[in-house]
């Protein structure tokens, strides 16, 4: 049997069914196609440097291993060890955002890069 699992160029996170392949830009997923906003890129490095100042190199290393299962596709493994949603409300009141302001774009570019810095 062939593994027939797509990943996204941008994030590197699994193209799940819900993502519309006629509108996307190939190879890219529904939040990547849609980040086109400079700043998501600067959330999601800011997010991942708080994240990584708060939790050791090894459970890094567990959480970017449990969000590549199916079972973290829909939830992220960070939640295991940290209050993350606390980290991205530090994040957003950096760069003196409300919690209006949607994250899930910056989160799953972050996680798809395994919290490491993304170049822009």
């Amino acid at each position: 049997m062939n593994d027939t699992t797509v990943y996204c160029n941008g994030c590197g996170s699994k193209i799940v069914g819900d993502d519309d392949y006629s509108t996307l830009t190939p190879g890219l997923c529904n939040h990547c196609d849609a980040a086109d906003d400079p700043q998501d890129i600067e959330i999601a490095n800011e997010f991942s440097r708080r994240l990584r100042g708060c939790l050791g190199a090894g459970e890094m290393e567990t959480i970017n291993q449990r969000n590549a299962t199916d079972e973290y596709m829909m939830a992220c493994a960070t939640h295991d060890f940290c209050d993350a949603n606390q980290s991205m409300i530090d994040t957003l009141d950096h760069f003196g955002l409300s919690m209006a302001h949607p994250v899930s774009v910056a989160w799953d570019i972050a996680r798809g890069n395994k919290f490491q810095e993304v170049k822009p």
